[in-house]
């Protein structure tokens, strides 16, 4: 799920952005906490910075707060650097200021309805599209993000996904259609019938004890590839730290 704010004086064209970004991302299925703050005020500042943890993506207009609005940016990517920022203005000339600041994107309000989607495409393929699997579910197709899955299994002519809190999808594939593209998110293959997840291993001996509590065997005929592979994941983890 993202944590989204929306910050501009004008309430009503505030809550027009924010039902926008709703309507983005539940076409992809995807959770979002939209907040709108339309009021200017001493407190907007301390609410946006605690309240809101991690904050993914604000929509700012460039004179919500005068002209302090590129003065919050620092303070908010001060507490969260990792916040996409997309600029509102109906002042072209703010955009020097604004850039200061490397905003995702700067969004004219004359045209803001065809520049947020655009800007929104752009944001979902950079951030999203690589880190998802499509599954075909009551005749629909679902995004499921890579990091909630807990591993895959092979069952007959179907593929189960074993997911964190219990959830499960099965979708009518092969387990190898999966196997490329997990293998670059640490899923390593403890045996013909099992993806699994490097991140919700608790620990790797004989078997793979899950963070769950749930037992998956290894395979002799894998088991050596299976560790070493469960070896570069925690060395690379290490690295990052």
């Amino acid at each position: 799920m993202w944590n989204i704010v929306v910050c501009d004086q004008d309430e009503s064209f505030g809550e027009q952005v924010g039902m926008e970004l709703f309507k983005f991302y539940s076409s992809r299925d995807f959770d979002v906490n939209i907040r709108i703050y339309p009021s200017v005020s001493p407190n907007v500042s301390p609410l946006i910075l605690q309240s809101v943890t991690p904050l993914h993506l604000i929509v700012l207009n460039t004179r919500y707060d005068g002209r302090q609005a590129c003065a919050l940016v620092k303070q908010i990517l001060d507490f969260h650097p990792r916040a996409h920022i997309f600029f509102l203005s109906e002042h072209d000339e703010d955009v020097f200021d604004a850039v200061k600041y490397h905003p995702y994107a700067f969004i004219r309000k004359q045209v803001w309805e065809t520049e947020l989607k655009d800007a929104l495409n752009n944001l979902w393929e950079a951030e999203h599209k690589g880190r998802y699997v499509y599954l075909r579910q009551n005749r629909r197709d679902i995004a499921l993000l890579i990091d909630e899955i807990m591993y895959l299994e092979s069952y007959g002519h179907y593929v189960i996904f074993h997911c964190r809190g219990g959830v499960t999808y099965r979708t009518r594939e092969k387990l190898p259609f999966y196997q490329e593209k997990l293998k670059s998110f640490y899923f390593i293959q403890p045996s013909k019938g099992y993806l699994v997840n490097c991140a919700y291993i608790d620990s790797c001996k004989n078997s793979i004890l899950l963070t769950n509590g749930e037992i998956i065997w290894c395979a002799r005929t894998r088991y050596r590839e299976a560790m070493d592979d469960y070896a570069k994941y925690l060395h690379e983890m290490k690295c990052n730290d």
